[in-house]
């Protein structure tokens, strides 16, 4: 796993925040993993940009990370990273996403039990 290669779309990458699709899946990693906390709007549009800006990063690399197989947890961990870095109080979207694609490229997935 080339740790470069997760962040080399990083800062080439272009938010949108306004994705449906992705606003819908952070919100629901949010009440999911976030269950003790609450964020106002302006938070929660912060941490979907993390997540969009991280997603797209590991697809644009190429990663095994993006793979069908993989991708539901590769997701989650992003995930769970940007909103345990919020909790704390990081609200810097840049900061958010490199620590969310640092923490996934630790990561050992293993394929998901069928």
């Amino acid at each position: 796993m080339q740790i470069g290669g997760l962040f080399s779309g990083l800062v080439s990458c272009h938010t949108e925040l306004g994705s449906a699709g992705h606003v819908g899946a952070m919100r629901t990693f949010i009440k999911k993993l976030g269950k003790d906390t609450v964020f106002d709007p302006e938070d929660v549009t912060i941490l979907v940009g993390a997540f969009d800006t991280a997603w797209k990063s590991v697809q644009a690399s190429g990663s095994e990370y993006s793979a069908e197989r993989f991708a539901t947890q590769a997701r989650e961990i992003l995930a769970k990273h940007i909103i345990d870095a919020a909790e704390h109080g990081e609200r810097d979207q840049r900061q958010l996403a490199a620590g969310a694609l640092l923490k996934l490229s630790h990561s050992n997935l293993k394929f998901p039990s069928k």
